[in-house]
């Protein structure tokens, strides 16, 4: 009876042991590989960042070569996004007084060489000959500060520090977006003076090969950053700086720098080569007689580039977080698109403008 007794305990000892190994081996299949499991996310993100950045150019593309108005509150449009996502980084509750006087500041501050032009305009109306200046109002920037330390006084969250940094941010996304329209605008407004109207135009304000310039400047930075992938995957070992960027190299850089300058350089030569010099990135300026400041530019764009893509990540790492906001599946949110773009805008314009200054100063 013993013998019986042990006999069944074992036999029992054996199933359970032979029904846990089982078990066991059910659960490892049915368990994902981590390697594999993490491929397919990277191959899921990169699928993502793609579709979302098809869907963009095929939304902005039209926006920038329409230009005139489309362009106009497209770019407002995209301030609002971005102001709001710079006071949102913080997450401090704020008081609703200080999100009124941050978004009229932004809006006026924009807007201002609107205004003025609409005051003394006499006949016809064309916007692109309202943004043909850099400049801000130094009224409107003194009453911005007034009213940010104002918002200190009332809002308890809403310190110095806090009043500094929004006016510095409100005065860079303005400047840059600024630029954008003035880089936009600018050549439709000498072709337009130069042609007497002859040229092709989509709508009563703006023609096509006014948009090349926008464009130019803008592939600029995809090509820095294109280039800088490969490159840093192939080659990278130098960290840049791996407390704000941890993935940029050195090697990287130089890389992008190179492959955006190459391109860039070929596009803005080739452009009024092929063309007989009836079309060019800026006639003046920007075409084959002046080929020395395509150049010029399309060196200093690219490094231009990545200051921007470096101060706002810096922002992002002192505010701990990873994005801006989530708009854009796989790219993060307004200002994750546009960081680079708002300095090497600022960069362009301020080239562009000095030298037409300089032109004008001197009689040429």
């Amino acid at each position: 009876m013993e013998i019986n007794e042990k006999n069944l305990s074992l036999t029992s000892n054996e199933d359970s042991t032979s029904s846990i190994s089982m078990t066991k081996i059910k659960a490892a299949m049915e368990t994902p590989d981590p390697v594999e499991e993490a491929e397919k996310k990277k191959r899921n993100s990169i699928m993502t960042r793609v579709i979302t950045a098809i869907v963009l150019i095929v939304f902005a593309l039209p926006v920038v070569l329409l230009g005139d108005w489309f362009i106009f509150v497209f770019i407002v449009a995209t301030l609002m996004g971005a102001i709001w996502e710079i006071i949102k980084c913080g997450r401090i509750r704020y008081s609703p007084f200080m999100y009124i006087v941050t978004f009229v500041s932004s809006i006026f501050l924009m807007i201002m060489p609107l205004l003025r032009g609409l005051m003394s305009v006499r006949s016809g109306f064309r916007i692109s000959e309202f943004f043909i200046d850099i400049n801000f109002s130094p009224l409107i920037v003194f009453i911005v500060i007034l009213f940010l330390f104002l918002t200190v006084i009332i809002d308890k969250n809403f310190t110095v520090r806090e009043a500094c940094f929004i006016f510095t941010m409100i005065f860079i996304i303005v400047f840059g977006l600024q630029s954008a329209l003035y880089i936009r605008y600018i050549p439709s407004l000498v072709l337009h003076e130069a042609t007497a109207d002859t040229l092709p135009y989509f709508n009563i304000d703006d023609n096509f090969y006014s948009a090349f310039l926008l464009l130019w400047v803008c592939m600029s930075g995809v090509l820095s950053d294109t280039g800088g992938y490969i490159f840093g995957m192939l080659f990278g070992k130098t960290k840049m700086n791996e407390r704000i960027s941890p993935k940029k190299t050195w090697e990287g850089f130089f890389g992008g720098i190179v492959f955006s300058f190459s391109l860039c350089t070929l596009f803005g030569l080739l452009l009024p080569a092929m063309t007989g010099g009836k079309v060019s990135l800026l006639p003046g300026v920007l075409d084959l007689e002046h080929w020395y400041n395509i150049l010029i530019l399309a060196l200093i764009l690219p490094p231009t580039s990545v200051i921007g893509d470096f101060v706002f990540s810096s922002i992002k790492r002192f505010n701990g977080i990873k994005d801006y906001g989530n708009i854009f599946p796989g790219h993060g949110g307004i200002l994750d698109r546009i960081d680079s773009l708002i300095f090497s805008c600022m960069a362009a314009a301020t080239y562009i403008y000095i030298w037409r200054s300089f032109e004008v100063f001197f009689g040429k």
